[in-house]
């Protein structure tokens, strides 16, 4: 289906100095071009240096750029001011590129046919970041839009969340701290959810994730459920399940499936006009949707995990921690070193689903048998951890008893003073018979 990656990076290669990639516009105007050119299949294929201009007005979406997989042969240049300003002074199209060119000091190359033409139909384009949410099995729910008037009123944010509360996954919330103004009066609106509201057990809130981080959330979520915006677009090209809610002053563009309103031809797609739209309309959709045990499960629950990790910070010991599905952008080496790195601050922690697999309390004197008797019962369920320091603690043999609560994952543990004695280390090893012990 047209050039390959190879013939791609020839021509890059063969483009004389100036060759540059505009991106241009809201967020969704460059995501759409991110998936339906290509510009950014051509930019995952560089070999050498090429330019890329990003003149938006959501001075976000040059983090698409700033964590490109290819970062290292991007030469990126942010004109969002640049764009503001020569729109206000009426240029469009091939003169405001043009225009746009000049001001950043490259050259027009006046070639772009080849890019503007789809990308392979088994591709998608790579997004890093390196706030990557890992997790799997969830529903996004984005209740904002650049324009007040086509989001979800907090009435009905209230509504869908009491809903999607019933649901037996986690429902992520992703927002952004972004207010844009125009001709002095407010044309992005905030995205903020109701002050009054009381968020349910399984809905977190994700304030500034980052933008690569938010389109990889969508891709690996099982829905999206959310108002007419840029996020929607992303939801759309990535083939996630949706309900979109379009304002009924949009219903003919909806009817027509003209401009951004596209994907209402999508089978996977499936658009409701609010306010005509209730919550009866949103759980009917996630019914017919969803058999039960469609929905991705976890194999342990995620909040014992992070409580548990959070508990031991708090009381001055580390963590390690595994990703639960590595993401296909990093290496196995990075994924190791990640591995190996010990996480003293709650804020360190994974924003998704992870797995403890050590803890630490190193020299941590004031740790005792009563602390080690609340560490078991706040781990619970949680029988990934293979790794326990106990040294420099106030843990005794009698305290050590208590360990086989953690479960028979124990591989290897440091017991402290308790190593001093023999009969204590005995004693360990008929709690532990598949435990290494590492006596100091």
């Amino acid at each position: 289906m047209g050039m390959t990656i190879s013939k791609i990076s020839n021509l890059i290669e063969a483009s004389p100095p100036g060759l540059w990639f505009p991106f241009y516009g809201g967020l969704g105007d460059i995501l759409l071009r991110c998936y339906q050119t290509r510009f950014w299949h051509c930019l995952e294929a560089a070999q050498d240096r090429v330019g890329v201009v990003v003149a938006s007005v959501n001075p976000y979406a040059s983090e698409l750029f700033r964590w490109h997989v290819n970062r290292r042969n991007i030469v990126l240049f942010d004109l969002g001011h640049a764009l503001a300003e020569f729109e206000s002074q009426g240029l469009k199209g091939a003169d405001l590129h043009k225009t746009l060119a000049r001001f950043a000091g490259l050259s027009w190359p006046g070639k772009y046919e080849d890019f503007r033409a789809q990308p392979p139909a088994d591709w998608k384009p790579t997004f890093f970041a390196p706030d990557y949410l890992d997790d799997r099995g969830h529903v996004v729910f984005h209740p904002f839009a650049g324009l007040e008037q086509r989001a979800l009123t907090a009435e009905q944010v209230k509504d869908v969340l009491a809903v999607l509360a019933k649901l037996p996954c986690k429902v992520y919330v992703p927002s952004r701290d972004f207010i844009r103004f125009r001709a002095g009066s407010a044309a992005h609106g905030a995205e903020e959810l109701p002050d009054d509201l009381e968020l349910p057990e399984n809905v977190v809130l994700l304030k500034n994730l980052s933008v690569p981080a938010t389109i990889n959330l969508i891709r690996n979520a099982v829905a999206f459920v959310g108002a007419h915006s840029s996020l929607v677009l992303a939801a759309a090209c990535e083939g996630v399940r949706s309900l979109a809610l379009y304002p009924t002053f949009l219903a003919e563009e909806f009817a027509t499936q003209r401009g951004y309103a596209f994907y209402a031809a999508f089978e996977h797609m499936t658009v409701l006009p609010f306010p005509d739209v209730d919550a009866k309309a949103v759980e009917s959709w996630l019914q017919a949707v969803f058999a039960p045990g469609d929905f991705g499960s976890h194999e342990v629950d995620g909040r014992w995990v992070r409580g548990t990790a959070e508990w031991v910070i708090e009381h001055g010991g580390s963590v390690n921690v595994d990703w639960c599905s590595p993401p296909d952008f990093l290496s196995a080496e990075d994924i190791a070193t990640k591995r190996c790195r010990q996480i003293r601050s709650s804020a360190e922690l994974p924003r998704g689903r992870f797995k403890l697999w050590r803890i630490n309390f190193e020299n941590c004197a004031e740790f005792g048998d009563d602390d080690l008797v609340a560490l078991t019962s706040s781990a619970q369920g949680v029988n990934t951890v293979t790794n326990l320091n106990l040294s420099g603690t106030a843990v005794t043999a009698t305290g050590i008893a208590r360990l086989g609560e953690l479960g028979m994952s124990l591989r290897q543990l440091n017991p402290g003073q308790v190593a001093s004695s023999g009969d204590g280390l005995n004693r360990i090893a008929e709690l532990l018979p598949d435990c290494k012990i590492v006596a100091m």
